[in-house]
């Protein structure tokens, strides 16, 4: 299993939190086989959430966002499929 991910992290927060949206590749069966995606708000807190795992085929492209929304800790993490 092989994880590929860019990560936005708040170090000011005693519950540290890391989010990112995940690119894998994997041959050990947790996943469906070959390159999927879904996005993670996991890790130093002991938290792990993650969202819905998207297939994806060689060739194909993705997009993926993190913004913030309302209050200082909502935070929304998406990604998709390209058009």
């Amino acid at each position: 299993l092989l994880y590929y991910f860019i990560g936005f992290q708040n170090n000011d927060d005693p519950g540290v939190t890391i989010v990112q949206p995940v690119v894998n590749y994997d041959l050990s069966g947790q996943y469906v086989k070959g390159w999927s995606m879904e996005p993670w708000n996991c890790c130093p807190a002991g938290q792990s959430h993650t969202g819905k795992n998207v297939v994806m085929a060689p060739g194909e492209s993705a997009k993926a966002w993190v913004y913030a929304q309302g209050g200082e800790k909502d935070v929304i993490i998406g990604m998709s499929k390209a058009d």
